[in-house]
């Protein structure tokens, strides 16, 4: 279902489970569905089947130019729906899988769509009915005129949601019991995939963009999260970097038993992949990705970074003053985090973490960047482990440092940060002893200057992330967006 969040842009959650009722069930429980004193009618394509009303709370927009005796809204998005059919199998993705056995099935094998009222709660629900395997049908709700919403027109508002929400559709043909991160972010993706014009994603990345110190499969513990959907901007990155078709493969090796993996999961079906068909390891693809989500907003570089990266905003960045020094590090992994310096006048900097003892820092890379103005210059990555390496920042108006976690899974890289010139780090580095942290009990910083959380505000509880970083675990469907 999508459901309204901050920019009055809207969001969905995908639904799962076997649902006993839809929204012709007048008497069912569901939030979402028609009054018993209002008369359905439907329309049939090819493929698709809308259900509509003409009067009652969920009327449909009642113009009728053409005098064929349906609204134009209904015929409208019935062609539409075929189009974002078309568009997705000629892509190669399969069709949602058919629900002409079931009993409950809208009447016929066609996939079903009801144009109902959400109230302005949200604007649209794929629900999975009947799965076996981890591959589902199900049908859509969507809202039923936008009266009232941000969309710029009712049309705009059907292209966002019809691809967005029957990308979940597509989703649970392959594997209904995937992340949020994944279901979330790759419909966010699909929606410009399908219309340039629209600009959904460039409305949530912010999201990711916020919070790039949270590592990116851990989906939140609430149903509806800024993080999740603005996840899209990694799928993003890997469509420009390495084609489109590679979160077709990413979903096709979803599929139970696909590469010989009885139960896969998007995150580790992700790293193979780019091993075994783009020459490449997730460690590298996500040190770019991190590198590319400097060149957004002001400092937007196409030659280096997204397209449309002036469109996104910057990613969080913490600023700090030299000589710099960090004891309470921690870095989860598939994350980052971002430093803005002013250089001052020296004319060289030097980057230098000296781990805690028993942390290991050999999947933390240091992606260093010196600005001028809004303009990026030449960008230095290193292993943190690596002995430091004096950067030339003598023209540098600011030293953007990206703290690069490239691991997959496992502890963070916890240690101390040196930073400054090549006398200050030594004079840091020579007063830091490696000490054992232990057990944690009280929140850390993280680059955003937030307690050490997943979400949210700077007050978000240290509790929501150890619910989130340590007790996950995958659900069985998750509705989306």
């Amino acid at each position: 279902m999508r459901l309204a969040i901050a920019l009055s842009l809207l969001v969905s959650v995908f639904s799962a489970g076997t649902a006993s009722a839809r929204p012709t069930d007048t008497t069912g429980s569901d939030l979402v569905r028609y009054s018993a004193d209002e008369t359905i009618e439907h329309v049939d394509t090819d493929h698709f089947r809308v259900f509509f009303t003409r009067a009652g709370k969920d009327a449909v927009l009642a113009g009728d130019v053409n005098s064929d005796g349906t609204p134009d809204f209904v015929t409208q998005v019935a062609a539409l729906y075929e189009e974002v059919l078309a568009f997705y199998t000629g892509r190669g993705y399969l069709a949602p899988p058919s629900d002409q056995g079931q009993a409950n099935n809208g009447g016929d094998g066609r996939f079903d769509v009801y144009l109902v009222d959400f109230g302005g709660a949200a604007d649209g629900r794929f629900q999975s009915e009947v799965c076996t395997n981890m591959r589902c049908t199900g049908y859509m709700s969507q809202e039923n005129d936008f009266t009232g919403y941000a969309y710029p027109s009712p049309t705009v508002g059907s292209r966002v949601v019809s691809s967005h929400e029957f990308f979940h559709a597509v989703q649970a043909g392959y594997n209904a019991t995937q992340s949020s991160i994944v279901a979330e972010g790759t419909a966010v993706w699909s929606t410009e995939q399908f219309d340039a014009s629209l600009t959904d994603l460039e409305g949530f990345v912010g999201g990711y963009l916020s919070h790039p110190d949270h590592s990116l499969d851990r989906a939140s513990s609430t149903p509806v999260d800024p993080f999740t959907y603005g996840s899209a901007i990694f799928f993003q990155f890997l469509g420009e970097k390495l084609g489109h078709d590679v979160v077709l493969e990413i979903w096709q090796d979803c599929v139970p038993g696909a590469q010989g993996v009885a139960d896969p999961d998007w995150f580790s079906a992700l790293a193979a992949l780019l091993t075994r068909k783009y020459a490449t390891d997730f460690a590298d693809a996500f040190t770019t990705f991190a590198t590319w989500n400097l060149f957004t907003n002001g400092r937007a570089d196409p030659s280096r970074g997204y397209a449309g990266g002036a469109g996104y905003p910057s990613i969080l960045a913490t600023p700090v003053t030299l000589p710099y020094t960090d004891t309470s590090l921690r870095v989860f992994y598939a994350s980052s985090q971002v430093l803005s310096i002013d250089p001052g006048d020296r004319t060289q900097l030097v980057v230098q973490i000296v781990p805690t003892a028993g942390a290991s820092l050999d999947s933390l890379r240091i992606v260093t960047a010196p600005v001028v103005g809004n303009t990026v210059g030449t960008v230095t990555t290193t292993e943190a482990a690596a002995t430091a390496q004096a950067i030339d920042v003598t023209t540098a108006t600011k030293i953007l440092v990206e703290l690069v976690q490239t691991a997959q899974s496992g502890d963070s890289a916890r240690g101390t940060v040196c930073a400054g010139s090549p006398d200050e780090v030594a004079t840091c580095v020579a007063a830091t002893s490696p000490n054992d942290m232990g057990t944690i009990t009280t929140p850390m910083k993280q680059s955003g200057g937030c307690d050490l959380g997943a979400h949210g505000s700077p007050a978000s509880p240290l509790a929501l992330l150890l619910v989130v970083a340590l007790f996950y675990r995958r659900r069985p469907a998750v509705d989306g967006a």
